[in-house]
């Protein structure tokens, strides 16, 4: 390394320990963009591809449930702490969100808090009135799962398709 580089790595050093006495570090350590939060591990669907539907991986994991609201809320104000520049949270990971009896409170939660909540889903549970629940709730963004030949379909997921 020249000497040089060693200068520039030795003041990049000190800028961040003087970051971290007052507080600034996320002037120079950026914090995730994107915070994934799985309000369900439970599907509707058995996909060939998912994790949760492989038979051997049921058998050693956790057990199959819902999120609590008050877990929830306490996962955003640790998220909150660490001052996120973009607010982003994705609330799926294996599981189907819409079986989240607490789907709405979820993404209503997030927007008091400043978040931009958003989900993927299969789209099979998103009747009128559950996508007009989720709008008044401040929905900002659903991924949603299409697949344009049934027998591709029934294939893939394991259900019939409609």
């Amino acid at each position: 390394m020249s000497f040089r580089g060693l200068l520039r790595k030795c003041s990049q050093l000190m800028r961040l320990g003087v970051s971290y006495k007052c507080g600034f570090t996320r002037h120079f350590l950026p914090t995730p963009f994107l915070f994934m939060v799985e309000p369900t591990n439970r599907c509707n669907f058995a996909c060939r591809f998912c994790f949760h539907s492989d038979s051997e991986r049921k058998k050693q994991s956790r057990e199959f449930g819902f999120m609590d609201v008050r877990d929830y809320r306490k996962i955003l104000r640790e998220i909150a702490l660490l001052r996120p520049m973009k607010r982003h949270v994705v609330l799926s990971l294996g599981g189907e969100p819409c079986l989240h009896p607490e789907l709405a409170t979820f993404i209503s939660i997030a927007n008091q808090q400043g978040f931009r909540p958003i989900f993927a889903s299969n789209g099979r549970l998103m009747t009128p009135e559950r996508v007009d629940e989720l709008v008044v709730a401040g929905c900002w963004g659903v991924m949603i799962d299409f697949a344009s030949v049934p027998a591709v379909f029934e294939n893939h997921r394991g259900g019939k398709g409609d």
